[in-house]
């Protein structure tokens, strides 16, 4: 397993599709992004901090590699928010919002995840 603290503008030969996550947080974060390639057995885990506020990443996709996308606070407090839009060449696939109701107790998080089966093609489950 690859391991990356930036999330990466290409993985691998890339070609399959552009996969584009746009973040909106009240709070500082981290984005998290796993890449598999379950046809040539590689994976890479990348992940990237951010402050509050708007960001986006445009990740140069290959077909066949899917993974977690997920989207962390770090320290939030009540009222805080995360929201993102994710899309595949420009068409959107996922629209989350989540705001935090009340105190997080030890142990817990709070983010928005969705797992894709294939990136490129934008399929995916409810995370």
């Amino acid at each position: 397993v690859e391991v990356g603290d930036r999330i990466p503008k290409k993985v691998w030969e890339g070609g399959g599709a552009t996969f584009t996550v746009q973040v909106q947080s009240s709070v500082p974060g981290t984005m998290r992004i796993s890449f598999n390639d379950r046809n040539e057995e590689r994976s890479l885990e990348a992940h990237e901090k951010v402050s509050a506020g708007s960001h986006r990443w445009s990740v140069d996709v290959p077909r066949g590699a899917g993974g977690y996308v997920e989207f962390e606070a770090d320290n939030p407090q009540v009222g805080d928010t995360l929201s993102w839009t994710i899309m595949v060449n420009g068409s959107e696939v996922d629209s989350q919002s989540s705001e935090l109701e009340a105190e997080l107790k030890h142990n817990e998080a709070f983010f928005i995840q969705s797992y894709f089966e294939d990136y490129s093609s934008g399929a995916f489950e409810e995370g």
